[in-house]
């Protein structure tokens, strides 16, 4: 074998020693990028793995607070109905109390007239003395006259007797009116307290 041609060979076997040697350093550049790279998927799979645990904390923390709201709402609602019922219950107590003025009005007049009539009645009967109607009968003329007579005395006690009932009743009534006008006054301040 002639140098030119061992030399040859060496150069060769130099060439493919370095070949081998840069192909290993390449595998194991290649291994540790790989490496490298399933430390940053791994990294990547934990930090997704945290970001969706966030993300579903936060979910049921979203759904508890709409939770809350809806609730708040729905109390709401419940509140501002009881107000409207309240306000409803007001206006009619308070128109229940308007009546009520009205109709007390309505028997004090009515009760003052029976009064006059009754104090007209009481003059005249202390102007005519205790026993003024047996004085109208004996004074009649004849029969008839005094059964006509008799009939005006009737009517007339009848009429008295009315007004004191009518005077009474009012009176009765009256009282009932304005015990049930303050029961609904009192109605009306327990709705405003509450």
């Amino acid at each position: 074998m002639s140098w030119v041609r061992w030399g040859c060979v060496v150069v060769g076997f130099q060439v493919a020693l370095w070949s081998i040697a840069d192909g290993a350093e390449r595998k194991d550049s290649y291994g540790a990028k790989i490496e490298q790279e399933k430390k940053t998927l791994e990294k990547l799979r934990g930090t997704i793995v945290e970001k969706r645990k966030k993300s579903d904390e936060a979910e049921k923390k979203r759904e508890s607070v709409l939770q809350g709201l809806q609730s708040l709402d729905e109390r709401l609602v419940r509140y501002r109905q009881e107000h409207q019922d309240t306000v409803k219950k007001l206006k009619k107590k308070d128109l229940e109390i308007e009546q009520m003025s009205v109709q007390l009005s309505r028997l004090s007049e009515r009760i003052e007239e029976r009064q006059d009539a009754i104090a007209a009645r009481l003059r005249v009967q202390y102007i005519e003395g205790r026993f003024w109607h047996l004085r109208a009968l004996l004074a009649a003329r004849s029969s008839g006259d005094f059964q006509r007579r008799f009939r005006y005395l009737s009517a007339v006690t009848q009429r008295e007797y009315e007004i004191m009932e009518t005077y009474r009743r009012d009176a009765e009534r009256i009282a009932e009116v304005e015990r049930s006008r303050e029961e609904a006054r009192q109605g009306i301040v327990a709705y405003k307290v509450s």
